[in-house]
């Protein structure tokens, strides 16, 4: 080693200069091999914690994304049929509208930016918007090839086509009801909404995010990095070779491909759409604690090979010496130099002894014997007060016997044990800690010591519990979110299934939630969400599993209700009657003009095929049906409520298309005065389907104006109104006559409605002052300040105005006298019974006073015998109208005019 560790004469000297090297060498040896060991049992936990940390944004993220995929194919679906009523009708202006309604329903989203509608060869039908459209259907061909190799295939999405936009194609398979293919449907979709979504959804834990496809072209990216666009590919050799080899796509390491960091990777797939969501976290900054954990024990290692080193030379040059003292001296020198190498093997202990972990040594009968600073801070525990106690002390209590006869078991057999084990802290709170126990023998095998090591779990713990609460659970009200609700809704599909018992999904929707919220703030509809879920919680079984659905609806899933269908039923409706009646009761509160109900649809299933989407779609469908009847209900799903929502679908694809085939009929009744004389007419809409025959416009109407049809149907009443008044200006018998025409509150609270009413006066040159323009009192509920200036606005271009109904709705007598109203309709519910019914009489009688007072004119409808007209002209009431006097009627040209109409 040096000059001072020299070789000598002296053979036990060698001998002893050998053993203090070795005992020195196997110290430092020890010591390192035990720091190795800690710091790769650390490294291993810090990847551990990151590599879930990862997992679950990454699991955030695809669903996020999947949600976006599946708006699309909700559209594909939705146009998807309107072009197959097109492809299979066989009319060429079926399919020349049809570009103008793709167009409508891409402005419904942002994820699809053009509908394209192909022949089987993949030929372009119908776009909603042409430009482009070459270079779109050349990139999608493969797409289109790679859809067909499966025959059952009926959707598929593509991976990245080029970067100029950047962009991919989801396409639909449109069979007809014999299985052949009548077309395809493709949805253009911008990547760069999913680019921009992807920065919104951030997740803190992670350093980057990226959503790429399957051949690991580039989607979008957070954080940006210079040059990095859509559309280009990334070359990623561990996650492409995980990927062939379908394994495990989380712990991956590499360095970014984009700016070059290293960093820890996880990723997921997504469903349904060929593109992978790769989260990732920087290398440097999870290993930032363990790299210093990794330079403070090198330098303690470093000090205590020094100390170890001098202690060493001190203790061999003490050796040195042994040569001149006498025998006695030698003794007292070899008693010396034992007391110094006892010594230097303390203080080399001490200094393995202080690192850390925590660290306690007991002797052969589990007495503490020392106890390091590290324990003391984890524990609370200060040495003095755990010298001489056994480790029972601190145990919580949470193991058996059995468990700790194991460990020991492992300790003689193997030498030592380590493990989790919950322990109690001097404060009382017990909490997670890895332990390590290993025996310390003596040259004949007897245990000496244990040497015990540990780490407190505490903050590993409650990452978990954060990870595992962010990805299942609603963090406003702490529900089960919808991915655990639909695993569970999928486990409990499968128990029925064993035990052939019924279970139930109870979809709940707030039906006025919408006003509550907008009226009363967010913040409040927050609280009364959360307060929501606390009451339904407390009203369930253990076994009921209580979900946030999203937005303000609830989901319940319940099982074991019994094998009898019947008794399933009355099981799940009289939960469902108890929750409408918990909802009433916990959201009125304080707020009691603005009271809320609740609409229920259930779905019942046991032992058939259904899977989760369809109890789910079942579910819905049963709900939509209870807030169409009203809400404060509760309906049950069964086939006719399917088979009405397809025919409803068919109906609104027919409607769509009236207007243009010109299905659409205009029928007339007269109105009379008390003299049996026609003084106007009532334009009536009638739909004469091709198949249906006339369709009912208590049908059609609302689904015009659910679709959006009604604006566009409704100017063209208007103008075939105001054509027949311009042809009869010139009639003498017939200049004088007034047409009545309904609007719909829809119509009537377009931001362009006076305008489209002036012009359509100026095209066709009609009087304004011979149409009336009959409202209902519904018009004046939601923005009675809009209504009333409408109104006034039409009335000061002479249009006159009749309230139909009146007397049916909320009826509030201070808006007729603030509203330049010209008539009052009786509703015919009134007039049917007023010679039978004393209180119907006595509400005709009232609504002629009011209009005498008001000065309005009052028309009664629905008069069908002499008897009621008698009452009505003995009553006041100078005008008529019903199957007393003519029935509606078409006006054809050239036959016999219309019963009533003067000639």
């Amino acid at each position: 080693m040096s000059s001072s560790l020299a070789s000598s004469d002296d053979a036990p000297l060698r001998v002893l200069r050998r053993r203090a090297l070795l005992l020195y060498l196997a110290v430092l040896a020890v010591t390192a091999l035990a720091m190795g060991w800690s710091l790769a049992e650390r490294r291993q936990q810090l990847i551990a914690a990151e590599t879930r940390h990862a997992a679950a944004a990454a699991e955030m993220v695809r669903e996020w994304a999947e949600a976006s995929f599946y708006q699309s194919r909700m559209v594909l679906s939705g146009t998807g049929q309107l072009a197959l009523e097109a492809l299979t009708s066989g009319s060429p202006a079926a399919l020349e509208a049809l570009p103008e309604k793709l167009a409508r329903r891409v402005g419904f989203t942002q994820v699809v930016s053009r509908l394209v509608l192909l022949s089987p060869r993949g030929e372009p039908l119908a776009a909603s918007r042409k430009q482009g459209l070459a270079e779109l259907l050349a990139q999608a061909g493969p797409s289109l090839a790679a859809m067909r190799s499966t025959p059952r295939r009926l959707h598929h999405v593509s991976g990245v086509l080029g970067d100029r936009p950047p962009r991919a194609v989801h396409l639909r398979r449109l069979l007809d009801r014999t299985g052949q293919e009548r077309g395809v449907m493709l949805a253009e979709l911008d990547l760069r909404y999913l680019d921009a979504g992807l920065a919104r959804e951030t997740f803190p834990l992670g350093d980057s995010l990226a959503l790429r496809d399957e051949t690991l072209t580039l989607v979008g990216r957070f954080p940006r990095v210079p040059g990095a666009n859509v559309g280009l590919p990334v070359d990623a050799e561990q996650l492409r070779e995980a990927l062939a080899r379908e394994e495990s796509l989380d712990g991956l390491t590499f360095a970014s491909p984009l700016d070059g960091t290293p960093r820890l990777f996880s990723a997921r797939r997504l469903e349904g759409a060929p593109y992978l969501v790769v989260a990732g976290r920087d290398l440097r900054q999870v290993l930032a604690p363990w790299w210093q954990q990794l330079a403070m024990l090198a330098a303690g290692w470093g000090f205590l090979a020094l100390v170890g080193f001098v202690a060493l030379r001190r203790h061999l040059s003490l050796l040195a010496t042994k040569r001149r003292l006498r025998e006695e001296a030698s003794r007292r020198a070899a008693a010396q130099r034992r007391l110094e190498e006892s010594a230097a093997e303390l203080k080399i202990a001490a200094m393995a002894f202080d690192t850390h972990l925590g660290m306690f040594i007991t002797d052969a009968r589990g007495r503490v014997l020392r106890a390091n600073r590290t324990f003391s801070r984890i524990t609370g525990f200060t040495a003095a007060e755990v010298i001489g106690q056994n480790p029972r002390m601190w145990a919580s209590g949470r193991h058996d016997a059995a468990f700790y006869r194991e460990m020991w078991q492992t300790i003689a057999a193997e030498g030592s044990w380590q493990g989790e084990v919950w322990n109690r802290r001097k404060s009382g709170e017990v909490y997670p800690q890895w332990l390590t126990i290993s025996a310390i023998h003596d040259d004949h095998g007897g245990v000496l010591h244990y040497v015990a090591t540990l780490t407190d779990l505490s903050a590993t713990k409650a990452a978990e519990c954060t990870i595992q609460r962010l990805a299942f659970y609603d963090p406003l009200t702490g529900l089960p979110n919808r991915r655990l609700l639909i695993d569970r809704l999928g486990e409990v599909i499968k128990y029925t299934r064993r035990r052939d018992h019924y279970a139930a999904l109870l979809l709940v929707g707030l039906d006025n939630f919408k006003a509550y919220n907008s009226t009363l703030g967010h913040a409040r509809g927050d609280t009364l969400l959360r307060h929501l879920a606390e009451g339904l919680r407390g009203r369930l079984r253990e076994s009921d599993t209580l979900a946030r659905w999203g937005g303000d609806q609830f989901a319940l899933l319940v099982q074991d209700l019994g094998d009898e269908p019947a008794q399933a039923a009355r099981g799940a409706e009289r939960l469902g009657d108890k929750l409408l009646h918990e909802v009433a009761r916990l959201a009125g509160g304080e707020d009691v003009t603005l009271p809320l109900s609740a609409s229920i649809g259930i779905a019942l299933f046991h032992d058939d095929e259904l899977d989760a989407a369809e109890a789910i779609q079942q579910a819905e469908l049963a709900m939509y049906e209870a807030k169409r009847e009203g809400g404060a209900a509760l309906r049950f799903f069964d086939r006719a409520m399917q088979t009405q929502v397809i025919e409803r679908a068919h109906l609104e694809a027919d409607l769509e298309r009236a207007l243009d085939a010109d299905q659409l009929r205009l029928f007339y009744q007269p109105q009379g005065d008390a003299a049996g004389v026609t003084v106007g007419l009532e334009a009536l809409l009638r739909w004469e389907h091709p198949v249906r025959g006339m369709v009912s416009p208590g049908v059609f109407i609302p689904l015009a104006e659910e679709g959006g049809r009604i604006v566009a149907i409704g100017n063209w009443v208007l103008e075939q109104a105001c054509h027949q008044l311009a042809h009869w200006a010139d009639q003498p018998a017939r200049c004088e006559l007034t047409i009545s025409v309904n609007v719909s509150p829809v119509q009537f609270r377009e931001a362009g409605f006076v305008d489209g009413v002036r012009e359509i006066l100026a095209a066709t040159g009609a009087d304004p002052r011979r149409l009336v323009l009959e409202v209902t009192e519904s018009l004046f509920l939601q923005d009675p300040k809009l209504a009333r200036e409408t109104m006034l606005a039409l009335s000061a271009l002479g249009v006159r105005f009749a309230l139909d109904d009146f007397g049916t709705g909320y009826s509030s007598l201070s808006y007729l006298k603030r509203l330049p109203l010209d008539e009052l309709k009786i509703d015919q519910s009134f007039v049917r019974d007023l010679l039978a019914s004393p209180a119907d009489a006595a509400i005709v009688e009232t609504i002629i006073a009011l209009a005498d007072r008001l000065s309005l004119s009052v028309t009664a409808e629905g008069v069908e015998t002499e008897a009621q007209a008698a009452w009505l002209r003995d009553h006041g009431c100078r005008h008529f109208q019903g199957y007393l006097f003519a029935r509606p009627a078409p006006l054809v040209s050239g036959k016999e005019p219309l019963p009533g109409l003067p000639s």
